[in-house]
């Protein structure tokens, strides 16, 4: 799927933007169209997640350590997309307090988010957790490289 306005919309969200118009695009698009457009921009799978019929896929355009920096992390539902949460970066580490926990530090972005009828966003502010392992695994989560 090659064109003007997937380009336009993957161009966007490299620089961490995208204008609302884009989302009737990415609805109409198959999970796996999606991550291939996604993985040319955000080569870095950071994360994978699955659990019955919903998958979270987290992907970064660089990693400077336990450090991803310029992050998407989609969430799809029966093959569709149903969230996009973009940030400047997101942090993974061993939690240093918590034994058996991770800590995930994020940057500002937004998440996109469908709910019954339309798409919502969510402006996201920096933010740190811990998350113990065994929330994880319940989750369906499995983080990458770190």
């Amino acid at each position: 799927m090659r064109n003007t306005k997937t380009e336009r919309w993957k161009q966007e969200l490299k620089k961490g933007v995208l204008e609302v118009t884009n989302l009737q695009i990415l609805g109409t698009m198959t999970s796996e169209a999606v991550l291939t457009e996604l993985r040319s921009i955000f080569p870095i799978l950071f994360l994978e997640g699955r659990k019955q019929d919903k998958v979270e896929i987290g992907l970064a355009q660089r990693r400077k350590g336990h450090r991803y920096q310029r992050c998407v992390i989609v969430t799809f539902e029966f093959d569709r997309l149903t969230s996009l949460a973009s940030m400047t970066y997101l942090r993974i580490r061993r939690s240093a307090t918590q034994p058996r926990a991770r800590e995930l530090a994020s940057g500002a972005g937004f998440n996109l988010f469908r709910d019954l009828d339309a798409w919502k966003v969510k402006l996201l502010e920096e933010r740190k957790v811990a998350l113990p392992d065994a929330s994880l695994r319940r989750r369906g989560w499995s983080i990458c490289d770190s």
